[in-house]
């Protein structure tokens, strides 16, 4: 994947469903617990948690995570299905798969809102805005990290 492959899979999935979306995509898979754990390191970092507030939020921030891998779960398999048999599916067939992307897609996007919702009680404004850019620079940092990697690789 090229440099500009991965900016453009990131951005679109960010705009889908939040930032783990990513992981399904351009991390591969004995690598998404590792970058889980590092996520959960900076974030606790970046927004200064107390003891109090890491245990509330990362309770809530868990559901949600598990939330949000089930909903990509089933549009992988659904986007998987759609390119498997596209050219053997009716048009009809074709528009129901379609929808149910679609469907997943905006019950991604609502979730996303509970989720930054259900942190009100625990998070300061200003933690909630943090944890709001954290996301978005997380993924463009783990994208860049992604492609130096795999510059590396070549060179050697």
């Amino acid at each position: 994947m090229s440099a500009r492959q991965v900016v453009i899979a990131v951005i679109l999935l960010f705009l889908t469903g939040g930032p783990a979306v990513a992981q399904d995509d351009i991390i591969p898979e004995k690598q998404r617990e590792k970058v889980k754990q590092i996520r959960i390191w900076k974030l606790t970092d970046k927004l200064n948690l107390t003891e109090e507030q890491s245990a509330r939020f990362f309770a809530i921030y868990n559901r949600h995570s598990d939330d949000m891998e089930a909903l990509r779960t089933e549009r992988k398999k659904i986007l998987n299905e759609l390119k498997d048999n596209l050219n053997s599916w009716s048009e009809s067939k074709i528009t129901d798969k379609l929808a149910q992307i679609e469907e997943i897609e905006q019950k991604m996007v609502t979730r996303r809102k509970e989720f930054l919702k259900s942190t009100e009680p625990v998070l300061t404004v200003q933690q909630r805005a943090e944890l709001v850019i954290f996301e978005t620079e997380f993924l463009k940092d783990l994208a860049k990290m992604i492609e130096k990697r795999r510059e590396n690789r070549k060179g050697n």
